[in-house]
């Protein structure tokens, strides 16, 4: 995949698009600015702590990148949520842990999507992580860059084909867990980000919870997903706002 002509050193490479476009394909993202991806990144990191992408080394030694998730830096993400969540069935950890991971990279991008239409670069090789007990794992894109876009397509070819998608492979290689449980965790995610937005982000949840792995797996018309993350096995967990066990238990008591 060759990049897009180079404005500057603020550019990067087409998020997921073919070298040769189809005929079904739209026109290339233009490159943002690396100040025009910063800003939409503070924008959205003003939400909560699932919104905020870090764009400024610190210098801290403790920043990893994010490629060594698809190897063998998974193991100590997976053994420290575990740890945090004093449960030693690893598919309740690696749902959590993949859940929490996916909910940080959806939030920033819907918020700079929808509030700056800049896409940040945050794709995997871009990245990297840090992860500290009692907080979201961090994300650290430093230098900044991204793309002029509000293509649903063009998010879900970084967020899912590039990243998400790659990532769940790599869990699912380490932990006996249901591919159809973690993009429904995915599509939770997406969907918890969409509600702390608001409606202005309502038309990209919709494409996006449409569109490819992610169809399907969440009932837009009750907000309520198709598969459960496994929370309740948590001792105290009990069920989430959006669990389909609830729905069933509202289907049972309504006799419907």
């Amino acid at each position: 995949m060759n990049p897009p002509p180079s404005p500057g050193p603020a550019s990067a490479p087409s998020p997921g698009r073919n070298p040769e476009p189809t005929s079904a394909s739209g026109p290339e993202p233009v490159p943002a600015t690396a100040a025009e991806v910063v800003a939409a990144l503070a924008g959205a990191g003003r939400h909560n702590a699932y919104f905020l992408v870090e764009t400024a080394d610190d210098g801290a030694d403790d920043w990893l990148p994010v490629t060594g998730l698809f190897g063998d830096g998974l193991d100590a993400l997976l053994a420290a949520v575990a740890d945090r969540l004093g449960h030693d069935d690893p598919r309740v950890a690696a749902s959590i842990a993949f859940q929490g991971y996916a909910a940080k990279i959806w939030s920033p991008v819907l918020a700079s999507v929808t509030e700056s239409g800049v896409l940040p670069d945050l794709a995997p090789e871009s990245l990297r992580w840090r992860y500290r007990t009692g907080e979201p794992v961090s994300l650290l894109l430093a230098p900044a860059a991204g793309w002029k876009t509000t293509d649903p397509s063009d998010v879900y070819e970084l967020a899912v084909d590039r990243h998400l998608g790659p990532l769940l492979a790599a869990f699912r290689a380490r932990v006996p867990i249901s591919e159809r449980l973690l993009w429904g965790n995915a599509a939770a995610a997406l969907a918890g980000a969409s509600r702390v937005l608001g409606p202005a982000s309502a038309p990209l949840r919709s494409a996006l919870l449409g569109s490819g792995r992610l169809a399907g797996t969440v009932d837009e018309g009750t907000g309520l997903r198709r598969t459960c993350c496994l929370f309740y096995r948590i001792p105290g967990g009990g069920t989430c706002g959006d669990c389909v066990l609830r729905g069933r238990s509202r289907a049972a008591s309504t006799g419907r």
